[in-house]
């Protein structure tokens, strides 16, 4: 969790804060990610919604939404637990890709970070897109562990929408299909699998 310290006053506050913004936008600039560069690169015109303005603020929102750390020595549920909580920020903060692989990237302490720093120029390589998917997927190989990702490919082939409203059973179903990528990496097996998954009557 990012801690929330500085002086009792106002003036303290803030500053503590701007230091805050300050040291992500730094840090993401050292990891080498491309929202890092950007924020290195000057303001051109006034559209505050690019350039630095708009990492600057983006950064504050996302501080101030506590953003749990991952250390990687956890339980592996511990690794899916960060990734839904990193993706409702996310999405209330409606980042992008990038942003997410570089916020995300920021999170990562101790055994984590350092399983990054080494692997994450092999996950990106050139010619590959930087993705949250991209990130997702090595991250999960990485601290998912096969034992519990073989759990919930089991639980996704034998997923059915039983007693769960349509769209529950639609939540459920993209969660679970994360761990079995191969097995409905074509849309139409996708949809069919979906399909197959509900009630009679509705598949009617």
């Amino acid at each position: 969790m990012v801690r929330t310290g500085g002086s009792s006053t106002g003036g303290g506050r803030n500053a503590g804060a701007d230091n805050r913004i300050d040291e992500v936008l730094q840090a993401l600039a050292n990891l080498g990610t491309a929202i890092g560069a950007q924020a290195q690169q000057p303001q051109v015109g006034t559209n505050v919604g690019g350039g630095k303005y708009r990492l600057q603020g983006l950064v504050e929102q996302f501080l101030k939404l506590r953003p749990p750390k991952f250390t990687g020595l956890g339980h592996p549920e511990d690794a899916k637990r960060w990734i839904k909580s990193m993706e409702k920020i996310f999405r209330l903060l409606n980042c992008n890709d990038v942003d997410r692989v570089a916020l995300a990237e920021y999170q990562l302490e101790d055994n984590a970070q350092h399983w990054w720093y080494a692997s994450k120029d092999t996950v990106f390589s050139q010619g590959v897109e930087v993705t949250w998917e991209v990130f997702v997927n090595a991250f999960y190989g990485q601290y998912f562990f096969d034992c519990a990702r073989d759990q919930k490919i089991a639980k996704f082939m034998n997923l059915t929408q039983s007693d769960m409203t349509v769209v529950r059973y639609e939540a459920k179903f993209s969660e679970l299909s994360r761990f079995a990528p191969q097995l409905i990496e074509a849309q139409e097996r996708r949809c069919k699998r979906f399909l197959n998954g509900l009630k009679i009557e509705i598949q009617k």
